[in-house]
């Protein structure tokens, strides 16, 4: 019966075709890559994976990218393990052009007692809760290597070490 009610209790977000809120984006950042290819298959275009090795440091690309003639969402995970000290550490970009989504986003994140910590007025604010930082990323900044296309932001999700 318990098992019954965890499958019930994940086809409701997992059932999703894209990021629609605040929630959704936590639990995709959440997600292995492993239950984002599980999840996100059907409904999304699955590149192929990246992965650069070199003697101290493993760095695998994973993007997948859903675009229909309302909306584009780009997700990417990062991840880096250090191999010497064995230490794993993952990131996730959002990357759309729904200004209306960015704004939902945004209005909820005091609900999920996320604060702002800086805003540089470059466009990027970030926030914590103490477990998660977002990057909000409103528009290109060249001295950082972010270049976005008119009319799109991305958001960063570092889960933060404890």
């Amino acid at each position: 019966m318990k098992r019954i009610v965890f499958i019930f209790l994940l086809v409701p977000f997992f059932s999703f075709s894209q990021v629609n809120n605040l929630s959704d984006l936590l639990a995709v950042s959440k997600a292995s890559v492993y239950d984002l290819i599980d999840y996100l298959q059907y409904n999304w275009e699955l590149k192929r994976p990246v992965q650069e090795i070199n003697s101290s440091l493993i760095s695998e690309e994973h993007e997948y990218v859903l675009n229909d003639e309302k909306r584009t969402q780009i997700l990417k995970r990062f991840i880096r393990t250090d191999r010497e000290n064995d230490i794993q550490v993952s990131s996730t970009i959002f990357i759309s052009n729904e200004s209306a989504l960015l704004d939902r986003i945004i209005s909820s994140l005091p609900y999920k007692e996320f604060q702002l910590v800086s805003d540089n007025n470059d466009g990027e604010k970030k926030y914590n809760d103490g477990n998660y930082t977002l990057v909000v990323q409103s528009k290109s900044n060249m001295e950082k290597g972010i270049e976005l296309d008119e009319g799109f932001y991305r958001i960063v999700i570092y889960r933060n070490l404890n």
